[in-house]
């Protein structure tokens, strides 16, 4: 029976966030991030998602039920994106596809306010028309796609 929830991204803002709500619910968890270290006591693996077989071997041996990733590479700034940002972002994507047809997990994949540009009036909704107008926007969306 699969069990537990695997984080990828787990020492970002969100991750962080969650790792701690569902430690305090007892959830069996699997984290990662790029650099690994601790969150609240629990070890966060160093996993380099830009790699291929990165998350297909991360997961070997777990039998987890849900993974949820939060990683991208961040810029700067939107005006700082370049076709880099993109290529790592696609190698993170890749890594994660790979495993989720390998492992058969349930997926939840975090996309970005900023898929509906800087100009979209806000509040925004699901229904509003996407628009991304730097290549990390581009890259979170190109995601949205690939996991849909």
């Amino acid at each position: 029976m699969k069990e537990g929830v695997a984080i990828v991204g787990a020492t970002g803002f969100i991750g962080s966030e969650i790792t701690s709500n569902f430690k305090k619910k007892g959830i069996t968890l699997h984290l990662c991030s790029k650099n690994g270290g601790s969150i609240q006591g629990l070890d966060v693996d160093s996993v380099d998602s830009t790699n291929e077989r990165s998350i297909i071997n991360w997961l070997s041996g777990k039998n987890i039920e849900v993974l949820i990733y939060l990683s991208s590479i961040i810029p700067k700034s939107f005006e700082s994106t370049d076709w880099g940002l993109f290529d790592e972002n696609m190698k993170m994507h890749k890594s994660v596809f790979n495993a989720w047809k390998e492992k058969k997990f349930h997926l939840i994949y975090a996309s970005s306010c900023s898929v509906y540009s800087r100009i979209t009036p806000h509040p925004c909704s699901e229904m509003t028309v996407v628009m991304p107008d730097n290549f990390y926007s581009i890259s979170k969306f190109v995601g949205e796609l690939l996991f849909y």
